[in-house]
């Protein structure tokens, strides 16, 4: 199970990386107007209440997280629980509160699929086009539902459920299915996330800097005070 919360938190930045695939037209629409949306140039912030439960028993909550979002272009810092992360133009930073870990490195050494933590733009493109994966749209009012089903699992997840605004193309919210394998009840596991309206950030000059985690002094690593005792993992 912890395995699959490990999981389900990387997934949180699936808007971050929404590629802009041609599946279906009516489904490309849809996932090019989300893209558009959460990348225009300008710095904005949002937020997210997140719960995880199986998908027999929904009123029984697994855990419950916060997460909130600053993002400029392929910039972004966010809070996800217990867990920070931070791209900049030259470093990543990822954070774990829980055991103290923090890892820093340099975002050129980053794979397509490193940077992108759930999907892989060029092979998520692929699959759909190979139709291993569906992609359909269904509209509900002012509101639109876009299903991506994965049944045999090859992104890592099985079903996609984002619910978006016509008009702005903003995600209200996203239900993500997991089906763990480990799992001797084979429960299928989804992690439901209820997001904020993004607002134009207000000051944000250090917001994607590296140096609220760390600085370099004569080709040393110098972690910020609030991470002295983390274990440190350095690839730079």
């Amino acid at each position: 199970m912890n395995c699959t919360k490990r999981k389900m938190r990387l997934v949180i930045l699936f808007l971050l990386i929404l590629p802009a695939v041609h599946a279906q037209n009516d489904a490309a629409i849809a996932i090019q107007k989300i893209c558009t949306a959460y990348n225009h140039g300008e710095t904005i912030s949002f937020s997210g209440s997140l719960s995880m439960y199986a998908k027999s028993n929904p009123d029984k909550i697994i855990e419950k997280m916060q997460s909130s979002y600053i993002i400029r272009g392929s910039n972004f810092s966010c809070s996800i629980g217990p867990v920070q992360m931070l791209l900049n133009d030259e470093y990543y930073v990822s954070v774990d509160k829980t055991i103290k870990l923090i890892m820093i490195g340099n975002k050129k050494d980053l794979s397509g699929t490193e940077q992108m933590p759930v999907l892989n733009i060029s092979q998520f493109k692929k699959w759909i086009e190979e139709k291993e994966i569906k992609a359909t749209i269904i509209r509900r009012g002012n509101n639109s539902v876009l299903t991506l089903t994965d049944v045999q699992g090859i992104t890592g997840y099985n079903i996609y459920n984002i619910t978006y605004d016509n008009a702005t193309g903003y995600m209200k919210k996203v239900l993500l299915e997991l089906s763990d394998a480990n799992d001797p009840e084979h429960k299928t596991i989804v992690l439901e996330i209820n997001y904020s309206k993004p607002v134009l950030a207000g000051r944000t000059k250090d917001a994607f800097s590296e140096k609220q985690f760390f600085t370099i002094t004569q080709n040393k690593i110098q972690v910020a005070s609030d991470y002295k005792n983390y274990q440190v993992i350095n690839q730079l």
